[in-house]
């Protein structure tokens, strides 16, 4: 399960980059945001994760950087407390643990439930169709902040509620996970780079 949960978070950022204008033209607050990425082609970040547990007092905290280009590649890099990447490169997906030089690749057209999962990432980023969003999520907003809240059973196992902020500069400051045991993810990105050269290597580790 926690492979899943990991997944969600990097949809999560991608939801925050790639729903375009005219398939959420009903939230005026959401468009106003997210219009700023429409021509986004690559996105850089550093990011701190912590994870508020309800059987612990104080949050497991990590920190790393986000690699993602349009249209299939994303590396989610981690590097502290420990050194971990996740890569997905079209449909194949990597996890590789530097440090014991431990390698697993995965074929997304052999694992229906990973595939199932980042379908929601083709969805999102504007692949298919306004019936297919609006049937996946209810959207909402307050100023500067958005909730998604999933209507399908196979991620509302996963998600109760995402509460994205964007800044005064229209760009994506943090995500909120909620998941339906309370338990919650805040992930809060910094030192974002937009449409900086980032070579396909990155993607292969």
């Amino acid at each position: 399960m926690k492979i899943y949960k990991f997944i969600l978070l990097l949809i999560l950022f991608i939801i925050s980059i790639g729903i375009p204008e005219n398939h959420l033209h009903s939230n005026r607050t959401l468009i106003y945001y997210l219009n700023n990425y429409k021509n986004i082609t690559t996105l850089q970040a550093n990011f701190i994760q912590k994870k508020y547990l309800t059987v612990m007092k104080s949050p497991q905290v990590s920190q790393g950087e986000f690699y993602f280009k349009k249209p299939d590649k994303v590396l989610w890099k981690m590097n502290k407390p420990y050194s971990y990447r996740f890569i997905l490169n079209g449909n194949k997906v990597i996890k590789y643990y530097p440090q014991l030089n431990e390698r697993e690749e995965i074929d997304l057209e052999e694992n229906s439930q990973l595939k199932a999962l980042f379908e929601n990432i083709f969805l999102i980023m504007g692949l298919k169709s306004l019936d297919d969003i609006s049937n996946n999520y209810f959207v909402s907003s307050n100023g500067s902040i958005i909730y998604l809240t999933p209507k399908k059973n196979n991620f509302k196992k996963y998600v109760k509620m995402i509460i994205l902020r964007f800044s005064q500069h229209k760009l994506i400051q943090q995500i909120q996970i909620i998941e339906p045991s309370r338990d919650y993810t805040v992930i809060d990105f910094s030192n974002i780079r937009i449409n900086q050269f980032i070579n396909d290597s990155s993607f292969n580790n």
